[in-house]
């Protein structure tokens, strides 16, 4: 069964993630609020969309200050015959997000992608009875957290996915260093 964050219609400008995440807000500050945009689960799926004609441009995450490289998206676009159309630092504040009536005190499992997790790791030093769940995206993590409503889950993400899917931001600021950034590339398809 497909996801519904990722059943929206086609658009040329493909992303990896859903609704609420950090690469959906890139394309948005780059490109415009108005662009249609094709949400992507993986970054192979975003390379996919891109090879076979269903996206003609992507924003794609390709490095973090605290995180490094993004290897998998490095390698998809030294594979891809492309042009950066322009680039973006991002800032990026990690929120941790819960259903509305779940305390901090409750957690035992966040969920988020890799990545965003990496960027956390201090947080979890500091917490070790809350394990780090990996998931595709941190839009979707949100989405899942909030929909679910287990009682002890939250999702790491963007505080403004929180407004999107009803969440409720418990720690505004859960990553490793206050000046966490990510460098974003728009890339077109040559050919």
């Amino acid at each position: 069964m497909t996801d519904p964050a990722y059943a929206a219609p086609c658009g040329s400008v493909a992303y990896q993630g859903g609704p609420g995440a950090f690469s959906e807000a890139a394309a948005q500050q780059l490109i415009g609020p108005d662009v249609p945009l094709r949400p992507c689960r993986t970054f192979a799926g975003v390379f996919e969309a891109l090879r076979s004609g269903e996206a003609t441009e992507a924003v794609l995450p390709v490095e973090n200050v605290l995180w490094g490289p993004v290897e998998a998206v490095q390698q998809g676009i030294a594979l891809l015959p492309h042009t950066v159309v322009d680039e973006l630092w991002m800032p990026i504040q990690q929120a941790l997000i819960a259903p509305p009536g779940v305390a901090f005190g409750a957690i035992r499992r966040v969920r988020s992608h890799p990545v965003a997790l990496g960027q956390c790791r201090r947080f979890f030093a500091d917490h070790p009875g809350i394990e780090a769940v990996e998931d595709d995206d941190t839009g979707l993590a949100v989405e899942r957290v909030v929909r679910q409503n287990r009682g002890d889950e939250a999702a790491i993400g963007a505080a403004h996915a929180a407004a999107l899917f009803g969440g409720v931001v418990l720690r505004p600021s859960v990553q490793d260093h206050s000046d966490n950034r990510t460098r974003f590339l728009w890339i077109r398809t040559n050919g």
